[in-house]
């Protein structure tokens, strides 16, 4: 449960943006969410995407644990130049890889 919290506080840090002192500016598409527990005990998921056309701000994350510990993820970006780059993750028995 305490892990659990710890990731839904890193999420919610690295979910909230500086807010811009211009207040026309706003994000036109932020969408997120959070399961706890959805496959047994101990598991959860989460993600979130971020997409703001005045920043031209385009990320993502999701993350499960499974019932046998293991945790699977991905997050990315989109470059300036339209490029993708995405990291995949996995911590399990074998380390974290």
């Amino acid at each position: 449960f305490i892990l659990l919290q710890i990731f839904s506080y890193v999420l919610w840090i690295e979910a909230s943006p500086l807010l811009p002192q211009n207040k026309d500016s706003i994000v036109l598409d932020y969408s997120n969410y959070n399961s706890f527990q959805p496959n047994g005990q101990g598991t959860y998921s989460f993600g979130y995407e971020i997409e703001d056309p005045d920043t031209q701000n385009i990320q993502f994350r999701d993350e499960e644990r499974k019932a046998d510990g293991t945790i699977i993820g991905s997050y990315g970006w989109v470059k300036p130049d339209g490029n993708i780059i995405m990291v995949r993750y996995v911590a399990d028995q074998k380390g974290f890889r």
